[in-house]
């Protein structure tokens, strides 16, 4: 969202014709804080349930990353920016996924272009990408600065 106000606006208004769950790159601060999103270290990454359907078990965060148990689901949201190095988050992503047995969402933007995902070129972080998600039997459908 780019901190934008009036994104997280938009957000809310199409939020309020029954959306479940939530997940947004670089929320607008001050309204992130009013309604209590659950955010990572760096708040450049927030989730939230809008549905008692949707029970949070438990939650937590580090740094680029922020994660809701919501019992039969775990949702992960992760920024990478590109100045940060790649594998520290991806270790950290891999112990979270090997801690739990249930069905697991990982999406964000992890600033790495693989032709995997409709990139026109794989850099290395999209090839360090493209292994670590198929080692833990997930697929990376696009990472969010692909078409």
């Amino acid at each position: 969202m780019n901190n934008s106000l009036a994104s997280h606006d938009a957000i809310m208004e199409i939020v309020r014709r029954s959306v479940d769950l939530v997940v947004v790159s670089e929320p607008n601060d001050r309204k992130m804080q009013e309604e209590s999103w659950l955010h990572d270290a760096t708040c450049n990454m927030v989730v939230r349930s809008f549905s008692s359907n949707i029970p949070i078990v438990r939650h937590g965060a580090g740094l680029g990353h922020v994660w809701l148990d919501a019992a039969h689901i775990l949702v992960c949201s992760v920024y990478v920016s590109p100045n940060v190095e790649l594998g520290v988050t991806l270790d950290e992503l891999s112990r979270l996924k090997n801690a739990v047995c249930k069905e697991v969402v990982i999406c964000g933007d992890f600033n790495a272009k693989n032709v995997a995902w409709g990139g026109g070129v794989t850099d290395r972080r999209g090839l360090l990408l493209e292994e670590v998600m198929a080692g833990l039997g997930l697929i990376c459908l696009n990472d969010g600065d692909q078409p």
